[in-house]
């Protein structure tokens, strides 16, 4: 899982340096992954400077959380609905930003 890692890594660290397009707060950021994406999210997020990987993230990159969805694929829906249909406003913004398609996942 190295290279998947490092993957994710690169990409933090390309967002760092386009950052002035972007405007993005990389001060701030939440990862989250299904299945395997979790699998490399929870290990960037907890590891995330651990010098056994190829690639560390730039100093001024700061993960506050990790989402890790690790669960069988036809529970889609719940995890959905769980976020889509929440009364608080993160995890609804959060919802519609990973599940941009209308109605629910079978």
């Amino acid at each position: 899982m190295p290279i998947a890692t490092a993957d994710l890594k690169n990409a933090l660290n390309f967002l760092k340096t386009q950052n002035d397009q972007c405007s993005l707060n990389l001060e701030s950021i939440i990862v989250a992954g299904f299945s395997a994406g979790g699998h490399i999210a929870t290990d960037v997020g907890f590891k995330k400077n651990n010098p056994e990987f190829p690639k560390t993230l730039d100093r001024d990159i700061k993960i506050v959380g990790v989402i890790n969805f690790s669960g069988s694929v036809d529970t889609q829906g719940v995890i959905e609905r769980t976020f889509i249909d929440s009364n608080i406003e993160i995890p609804n913004k959060l919802g519609r930003a990973l599940f941009p398609c209308e109605g629910y996942e079978a």
